[in-house]
């Protein structure tokens, strides 16, 4: 209000006059494009700019990985306002990314004919788990073989990885098993042969006998013994087993017994001609006692004597 005091050449005046104290504009701080990634055991600061005693701001240091909000805060709303004419409270966010992770890797070792699931990782700091794999994935030949495995650390402010991981594999041992034959069969009859399994390479079974040696089942009569070996290489070892003894029997042959044979009496039996390959045992025997018919030992004897049996 306004006013003049009246005097005796004037008279007194007054007059209400109204007027705006407008607020402060501040600029509102920009955001920052700092990438943070976690330190261990350092906070971090998200480095907005501050005015003091015009606004606050808070939350803008963290220490592990993860997602932040920032809030600034005018401190008299009443006098101050944003550029843009508000008040409301500031939000800004940051982030501090997980860390890659300094593991020791693991230097395993595994057989040939090993499942790669069966190779176990192992850390006190974390997990291991294989990658990329199933469960009929073999860890390969005999040398060093690289597969993926993922690393999650225990911290969560590590990031979770995968790595090479090589795998030291070395010669398996072959096992020959169920290793039999049958301990004999007649001649000409049917026989399987020998029979094995292995878990690495082709079972080879070797006979051997007089005057034979083949990988084939022998098919004369006579004593045998049959091995069985795997040629090895580089992933296996090569096996051999002891020997097992067989036998395949001769059999009886197919003969007639000769009929209408005639001797004078007194006569030695070798005057009477026989067959073929039939032979008296007693040649010099003379035929005596009652005239008529009469027994005499005689032998046969095959013209195949390996396979066939001398018959009395």
């Amino acid at each position: 209000r306004l006013s003049v005091t009246g005097t005796l050449e004037y008279s007194s005046l007054s007059k209400e006059i109204t007027f705006t104290i407008t607020k402060k504009q501040i600029e509102k701080p920009e955001e920052i494009d700092t990438v943070f990634t976690y330190i261990k055991d350092t906070e971090q600061t998200y480095n907005i700019a501050t005015n003091e005693g015009i606004y606050t701001v808070s939350g803008n240091k963290a220490t592990n990985a993860g997602t932040y909000e920032v809030l600034v805060s005018l401190d008299d709303k009443t006098n101050y306002e944003w550029i843009d004419g508000t008040t409301t409270d500031l939000e800004y966010s940051f982030v501090i990314n997980q860390a890659s992770y300094a593991v020791d890797l693991p230097t395993p070792t595994a057989t040939y004919g090993d499942k790669v699931s069966s190779v176990t990782l192992s850390a006190t700091d974390g997990t291991w788990a294989w990658k990329d794999i199933t469960d009929s994935t073999l860890v390969g030949n005999v040398g060093n073989n690289s597969f993926t495995a993922t690393f999650t650390p225990n911290d969560t402010n590590y990031k979770v990885e995968n790595h090479t991981i090589v795998i030291a594999v070395t010669q398996a041992t072959t096992v020959i098993s169920d290793f039999s034959i049958a301990d004999n069969w007649d001649y000409l009859a049917s026989a399987s042969g020998a029979s094995a399994t292995t878990n690495f390479g082709e079972v080879i079974f070797t006979y051997t006998g007089v005057d034979y040696s083949s990988t084939t089942l022998p098919t004369e009569a006579g004593k045998y013994q049959v091995v069985a070996s795997v040629t090895g290489n580089a992933n296996y070892t090569s096996a051999t087993t002891e020997a097992i003894e067989f036998t395949i029997n001769k059999i009886d042959p197919e003969y007639t017994i000769p009929t209408g044979l005639q001797v004078v009496w007194g006569e030695k039996l070798s005057t009477v001609a026989l067959p073929d390959n039939f032979s008296w045992n007693n040649g010099s025997q003379k035929v005596t006692g009652a005239i008529g018919s009469s027994k005499f030992v005689a032998t046969y004897t095959p013209a195949d004597t390996r396979n066939y049996n001398t018959l009395t």
